[in-house]
């Protein structure tokens, strides 16, 4: 899948030329209240296992993000312009985790207009909520407030393929209409349609809703339909309720059906399972202000049977900036079974320098390359340097079934620039 330095963007032609052309435009003659660009330079060494191979490999990557914001443009509101993109070199070869790559994950203009009644957005982005999921897109996107706490929300353009995304289709539209009567309730339904080529790879509506039912309970439902499959993809309700300032109990029932989450153009939809189902609850108890408990069970109803699935956690504060804590999730389905165990720590060492260090153990029912379990333990420390400037050395080691044993070294060098009116200051 990897196409070159930037080969995602390549392809987008006549998208980024209309950008940049709007960029070229508006950016000299606005004056920008708030600019924050970060560069991150992240170098890593560790092994990688390929059809029995093992290798140690060596990546070097570079994170960047410019944010500008409060643009002032007459007659547009909230005008801002965003930027994510990264950079990776690697001395391995065949893995879509390794060679030469990169990509623009972010970088559109957005701003509103008629006294904020009207929302755009063009670019590559982000749409969230209801049918779209998440759902990454060269495009437009607009939000219209039609008053009375009722909008809707129309999109249009082309799913972008990212290194870890199986490509959807080539097209896609879909909006969602909302009513917001109240804070913290909403009611929403959508839809999503994605084209490959000439076929139909995915459509979808969706019905979502949470509501305040009383200051210390609420409640959230949301449902995907597949309309070619007539079958829900996923469909979930979750209810919290605050009993005590200190305890918080929930209930919830999801279903998932795995197979719908792929584009029906995809061979892979069907070796894909079917069906999840899982009913359960949990709670929150925060026994004293440094000590805090979460437990949760699920029964799970899966292809070929039913199943459990439990996590309980354990956090305490040394310190006002140092914790520690353990944590144990327990999975048994009919075919397979894992037990996992965590404990950490983090400490502050001071107000610019912080510890970590964990150690992770897992067991598993059946057996991987004739092991059943690895454990690896994972320290790091950062360190905030000043002036804008941090710096992180983190390094793991264990075994795993795929490796007799497995390490990684990493180190983070990270810069944070913000200008405030045409002042700079580093940060």
């Amino acid at each position: 899948m990897n196409r070159g330095m930037f080969g995602h963007v390549a392809g987008a032609g006549p998208r980024w030329a209309t950008l940049v052309l709007i960029v070229t435009v508006w950016a000299p003659p606005a004056a920008a209240q708030v600019v924050d660009a970060t560069s991150t330079t992240m170098l890593r060494l560790k092994p990688d296992w390929r059809a029995g191979d093992t290798r140690t490999g060596f990546w070097g990557t570079e994170m960047v993000g410019l944010s500008v914001r409060n643009i002032e443009v007459s007659g547009v509101d909230d005008l801002n312009i965003q930027l994510s993109a990264w950079g990776q070199l690697s001395s391995l070869k065949d893995s879509i985790y390794t060679d030469t790559t990169g990509d623009i994950d972010l970088l559109y203009i957005q701003g509103s207009l008629f006294h904020r009644h009207l929302s755009l957005t063009l670019g590559r982005q982000l749409v969230s909520g209801g049918a779209a999921r998440v759902l990454q897109l060269d495009g437009v996107n607009a939000t219209a407030m039609i008053g009375k706490g009722f909008g809707v929300t129309g999109y249009a353009g082309a799913p972008t393929v990212s290194r870890f995304n199986y490509p959807v289709g080539e097209f896609a539209f879909g909006g969602r209409a909302f009513w917001r009567p109240s804070y913290g309730s909403e009611v929403g339904v959508s839809f999503l349609e994605i084209i490959s080529g000439s076929v139909l790879s995915r459509q979808d509506l969706g019905l979502d809703a949470r509501w305040a039912i009383l200051s210390n309970l609420w409640a959230s439902a949301s449902g995907i339909l597949s309309l070619q499959e007539e079958r829900f993809a996923d469909a979930d309700l979750n209810v919290h309720w605050q009993i005590l300032p200190t305890v918080e109990v929930f209930a919830k029932g999801q279903h998932y059906s795995p197979d719908l989450f792929l584009p029906m153009t995809s061979i892979f939809s069907v070796f894909a399972e079917t069906n999840r189902d899982a009913v359960g609850g949990g709670v929150f108890w925060q026994t004293t202000p440094r000590l805090g408990l979460y437990g949760e069970y699920n029964r799970l109803w899966v292809d070929g049977g039913h199943g459990d699935e439990a996590e309980l956690r354990a956090t305490y504060r040394l310190t006002r900036k140092s914790t520690v804590g353990v944590n144990a999730r327990f999975l048994f389905v009919p075919v397979n079974g894992v037990t996992d165990l965590r404990a950490w720590v983090s400490f502050a060492l001071s107000q610019r320098v912080r510890l970590t260090a964990d150690v992770e153990g897992t067991v598993l029912s059946n057996p991987v390359n004739a092991k059943t379990g690895s454990i690896v333990g994972t320290g790091s420390a950062t360190w905030a340097i000043g002036s804008g400037w941090s710096a992180m050395l983190s390094g793991s080691a264990g075994s795993t079934p795929f490796f007799e044993s497995v390490f990684t070294a990493t180190a983070r060098i990270g810069y944070t620039f913000s200008n405030y009116g045409n002042k700079g200051a580093a940060r």
